[in-house]
């Protein structure tokens, strides 16, 4: 690379990051954060997340019902059940709040916004930068863009040109102080978390923006799956979400999670996670006849398009659900890293224009 353009660069590369790095820092702390959500959720807010097991569960219906009482004139927008006895039913309403519902007694654990209390506010954080999630989910694509142009443009002014100097690329030398030591922490944690920032990024930015989502179908060849027609010219009387939840306990029996959206045009759709899924993103779909509970199509997550295998996975692997602690530890290192990036970052720009600023002793 030519001095002149490895000086533009490193020019670019640094206001980039004085511009957005704090949003960066504020989306990887965030991101640390709800890598471990669910056990985390679980003991910080016992009194919504974990019931007494009792032997036998009220109808689903009977709970929604309770949900409804607790959160009046908003609609349903999903209802979602486990098969971990410790965990309530949760019914989310259109307004974006959920109603924990225990499933062996009725009563209502407690509302709570889906972005706004809690581990939600963190979700919130990370997903569009606790604004509006409409907007707020842009502003937030818009920013993993500004990671990607970081970790990119970190890249080629790491690069070396030596055997020695690509070893010496991986390892902090100890011995320098000041701005040359912020300088050999910012290039050392940037290389070994640059390939997980990048990941990260990438697939933040599918995330935020429908279009990139469908560029999975474009690379696969696939295409998006369509919901079938509705069986009935006239909706029908609804038959209720426990009889479309035994209907489904039929067709894929020990799932790990179903969630069911409310009837629609005479069909009712759910997301099923069945027990062999491969992954905590790896849903099956299965679209029923809102008054017989007959199922119109059932579609198993290995029969769903390419591009939305993919999309699912990557999800996964984004948010530490799958791979195990080795990929959760990874993310989490990458997270913290964030942080020390920016920090030596600032620190060493800081340093490099306070020492050209500073006034020249007078020569005698």
């Amino acid at each position: 690379m030519r001095p002149a353009t490895r000086a533009a660069l490193r020019t670019f590369h640094a206001w980039t990051g004085l511009a957005a790095g704090l949003a960066l820092t504020l989306v990887a702390l965030s991101g640390a954060a709800l890598i471990f959500r669910t056990p985390l959720e679980q003991r910080l807010d016992r009194q919504r997340f974990v019931v007494e097991p009792r032997v036998s569960r009220l109808p689903l219906d009977e709970l929604v019902e309770r949900g409804r009482a607790a959160h009046p004139r908003i609609n349903v927008e999903r209802v979602t059940l486990t098969d971990d006895a410790t965990m309530p039913v949760l019914v989310l309403f259109s307004d974006n709040r959920y109603a924990h519902i225990n499933p062996y007694t009725g009563a209502v654990l407690g509302l709570r916004a889906r972005y706004g209390q809690g581990y939600g506010w963190i979700d919130g954080l990370h997903r569009h930068l606790a604004l509006d999630p409409q907007p707020g989910r842009i502003v937030a694509g818009s920013f993993a863009f500004g990671y990607i142009v970081l970790a990119l443009g970190g890249l080629a002014l790491w690069w070396p040109t030596t055997r020695r100097a690509l070893k010496a690329g991986f390892t902090l030398d100890r011995r320098l102080t000041g701005r040359a030591w912020n300088l050999n922490l910012h290039r050392t944690v940037g290389i070994w978390v640059a390939l997980v920032i990048l990941f990260n990024a990438v697939t933040g930015v599918t995330i935020a923006f429908e279009t990139f989502r469908n560029g999975f179908y474009y690379l696969t060849g696939s295409t998006k799956d369509i919901p079938p027609p509705s069986p009935n010219p006239v909706p029908p009387e609804f038959a209720g979400y426990e009889a479309m939840v035994r209907r489904i306990g039929t067709l894929l029996p020990g799932a790990h999670e179903i969630y069911i959206l409310p009837p629609k045009e005479g069909l009712v759709m759910a997301g099923v996670l069945a027990a062999d899924a491969p992954h905590p993103n790896a849903r099956s779909y299965v679209w029923l006849d809102s008054g017989t509970a007959e199922i119109v199509r059932y579609t198993p997550n290995a029969r769903t398009s390419a591009g939305f295998r993919l999309y699912s996975w990557l999800l996964s692997v984004h948010t530490g659900a799958t791979g195990g602690l080795p990929v959760k530890l990874a993310l989490l290192l990458a997270s913290l890293g964030v942080p020390v990036l920016a920090y030596t970052g600032v620190a060493a720009f800081l340093r490099r224009n306070l020492r050209r600023a500073a006034p020249r002793p007078a020569t005698p």
